[in-house]
């Protein structure tokens, strides 16, 4: 991965020798200027027990700690600068001594509220999510407000213009002199002042069925089955309230209707269209504030939190690229404490020669998208990234994009008669795409609400569409392009665990859990964490550092992930057997006192968007029809299986790919040829069917049969899709 400080390495490895016990994994050298001292970090496997061991030592040879050493830097580079941050340094350079400045004061807070756990609280007694977080809200205005309304008060009483004044956060922004920066920002009661960024720029079909929504739909889920509410915060306007294709539009201010706004909107939610539709055409209203940078973003989501909203986007950018400022750390801070989630474009500057991610999607929490063009058809091998997608990572060095999306030359909704556009392009187009896949897993489980971290985590660890590089954790396209519908098998099926680690959960070290694998189903797990923008050591800073190893049942390690800079580990690996296997978190660092995380899975299975479909009654002597169908593979090779057995019995496919049935006469007599139909090609609409006679055999009643397809790539050699498991009793 591109890292314009530091290596941050992601391997992926077949079990080690037995013969040896350790194993290089990453090499990361840490420069601290301040404290003029040159680190180097080694990470190794101790195959034995699989845990990753991190060793770091100076110049001279000599152990080094690496978290203390971290948190030295920063607090000397912060009072080297004064408490001013180094892009607000650089533009009151470059402004002269007669500029008056927009400045955004990070004020100092000690033993805050702990308002996740104010919500966690709140739910399990009973409360909605959207009730929840108004509660932990309201709590964050009476520990708050009067803190920044006092320093409001003091920059008025010092002739400054106070643009902005936090209510449930500890933020104050104003037009300042720049000659009063100084002195205002050693003040106590300030934390870090910002430059805020006074500018707003935008970030400039077949989306659906490349996302693979159109599965998830006709599963029930649309976005209407909860209380789930989504947000487009966008640079210059809102949404048109008057597009027929769009539900009903809340205002949550007064500006003009934006075209932006409205292509956004219909990316999301377009609804009662012959032919196009939004991820989650169920919205029954989407919110709509629109913003202009660092002053009005805050404002626009606190509203929309008193709103009930917990998703929103911002396809735009305040001019900084590359390195996390005061609306990244914002935006941080609100998702950790409020459990909302910001869906973020990470810019359109890939054909630059530096091709950064913009804010406000350098911080760690957000979920930052890239853009892929979808090639104007449903099939994935013509699919690519696109030149302009930003994809050099900020220079805190941790991961952006996190995942990608088909946002190229997407139809969706219009300001006037048609009501409908062609050509929504950029990254502006696909952030939207990710946060409707978003709220189509809170319809099927409305606690993601409030559980951010799951979300984002869910969502990376299905992200199966490959497009460049290394399927697990590439440059351009992040952990890879969404899955909507292995996505929603993840939460239907409960791969997840959502939870608090603290430094008791990993006694000797480490903390575990078990999964249950198939053998040769090829499986990505995930850990995800947040940073803490409001901690004792940093403006924005990753208080818990983990490794991850799987091992598989006899010990040995068949995957891992060790990064010193993502707040996540993710990692892919094919069981070799069927059992139980353990992903073990190895703790490098805990800083903080309690870190939300969550872990998630997926496999191959949950991609399953083939289907198989009985017709007839299953009674003996009669007729049974077999319907073959992949919407998304019209035209390709097929193979359809019967079976007596079903899951923990698999038939091991090639690419990580599995049929849960049986490999038994039944099955057999399908590979060869004993029924016509069970093999071949399906047509243009990606269709095929056959029918079987069932004997009349009193012997057989009572027996279920089970059903399974794959369709395979143009070579027929290689799995592309595989269905789930259609069964049918005989009686």
């Amino acid at each position: 991965m591109f890292c314009p400080l530091l290596a941050v390495i992601l391997f992926l490895v077949s079990p080690p020798a037995e013969t040896r016990q350790e194993r290089i994994l990453t090499q990361t050298d840490w420069h601290f200027p301040n404290l003029g001292i040159h680190v180097k970090e080694v990470r190794t496997l101790e195959s034995r027990t699989g845990l990753v061991v991190r060793h770091a030592h100076d110049e001279d040879g000599c152990p080094a700690e690496i978290d203390t050493l971290r948190i030295e830097e920063r607090k000397r580079a912060s009072a080297r600068r004064g408490g001013i941050s180094p892009e607000l340094r650089k533009v009151m350079a470059e402004a002269g001594e007669s500029a008056i400045l927009q400045v955004a004061f990070w004020l100092k807070t000690s033993e805050q509220p702990d308002f996740r756990g104010i919500i966690d609280g709140a739910v399990t007694s009973g409360l909605a999510p959207e009730e929840a977080r108004r509660v932990a809200r309201e709590e964050g205005v009476r520990f708050f407000a009067p803190m920044a309304g006092g320093f409001a008060g003091l920059l008025e009483s010092a002739g400054c213009e106070v643009l902005y004044v936090g209510t449930c956060w500890p933020v104050v922004v104003a037009g300042i002199p720049c000659t009063a920066i100084e002195s205002l920002a050693a003040l106590d009661q300030v934390d870090q002042a910002y430059y805020a960024f006074p500018r707003w720029h935008p970030e400039n079909g077949f989306a659906q069925p490349t996302l693979r929504t159109p599965t998830v739909h006709e599963r029930g889920i649309q976005g209407g089955g909860s209380s789930v509410k989504v947000m487009v915060q966008d640079w210059y306007g809102n949404v048109c309230k008057d597009n027929p294709y769009l539900p009903p539009v809340v205002w949550l201010n007064t500006e003009p209707t934006s075209w932006h706004a409205t292509s956004i909107a219909g990316n999301v939610c377009m609804q009662n269209h012959s032919s196009l539709r939004g991820c989650a055409p169920g919205l029954a209203a989407i919110y709509s504030a629109a913003g202009w940078g660092d002053v009005d973003a805050p404002a626009a989501w606190d509203r929309a939190m008193q709103a009930g909203v917990s998703f929103g986007n911002c396809s735009w950018w305040n001019g900084n690229m590359g390195s996390i400022v005061f609306l990244d750390r914002f935006f941080d801070y609100i998702i950790r404490n409020y459990g909302v989630l910001a869906f973020m474009s990470n810019g359109n500057f890939g054909d630059t020669p530096n091709p950064y991610s913009t804010s406000p999607g350098n911080g760690y929490n957000v979920i930052s998208s890239g853009c892929y063009n979808d090639g104007d058809t449903v099939i994935w091998d013509d699919d690519a990234m696109v030149s302009y997608s930003s994809w050099w990572n900020p220079v805190e060095g941790h991961e952006k994009p996190e995942v990608a999306a088909p946002g190229d030359d997407v139809e969706t909704t219009g300001t006037s008669a048609p009501w409908i556009i062609s050509g929504f392009n950029g990254t502006s187009s696909a952030s939207p795409l990710t946060m409707g896949v978003a709220t189509l897993l809170a319809d099927r489980e409305p606690l993601l609400m409030v559980q951010p971290q799951a979300v984002k985590a869910i969502i990376m660890v299905s992200a199966w569409h490959n497009l460049e590089g290394d399927a697990v954790l590439s440059d351009k396209d992040g952990a890879g392009g969404i899955h909507a519908a292995a996505a929603d098998a993840v939460v239907r099926d409960g791969q997840y665990v959502i939870g608090t680690f603290t430094p008791s959960s990993f006694p000797g070290g480490f903390h575990d859990q078990r999964l249950f694998c198939h053998k040769g189903d090829g499986t990505r797990v995930i850990c995800l964490w947040q940073s803490n923008p409001d901690s004792a050591y940093s403006t924005d800073l990753l208080e818990m550092d983990l490794d991850l190893t799987v091992l598989a049942p006899n010990g040995a390690v068949v995957a891992l992930s060790a990064s010193a800079l993502n707040p996540f580990e993710i990692a892919y690996f094919e069981p070799p057997v069927t059992g139980l296997y353990t992903v073990r978190l190895t703790r490098q660092s805990f800083l903080g006192s309690r870190e939300p995380y969550c872990l998630a899975y997926s496999t191959r299975r949950d991609m399953a968007c083939a289907e198989v479909v009985f017709s007839g009654t299953g009674q003996i002597g009669t007729v049974v029809d077999l319907a073959f169908r992949d919407r998304y593979e019209p035209n390709a090779s097929f193979a359809a299986f019967m079976s007596r057995g079903t899951l923990p019995d698999v038939i091991d496919l090639k690419d990580g790919f599995i049929l849960p049935l049986a490999w038994d006469t039944l099955a057999q007599a399908c590979y060869y040829g004993v029924w016509p139909g069970f093999m071949g090609v399906l047509d243009a609409h990606g269709e095929a069917c056959t029918s079987v006679a069932i004997p009349n055999d009193p012997a057989l009643c009572g027996t279920t049969i089970h059903a399974c397809m794959v369709t395979n790539e143009a070579s027929g050699r290689l799995p592309r899709d595989t269905s789930e498991v259609a069964s049918l009793t005989i009686w």
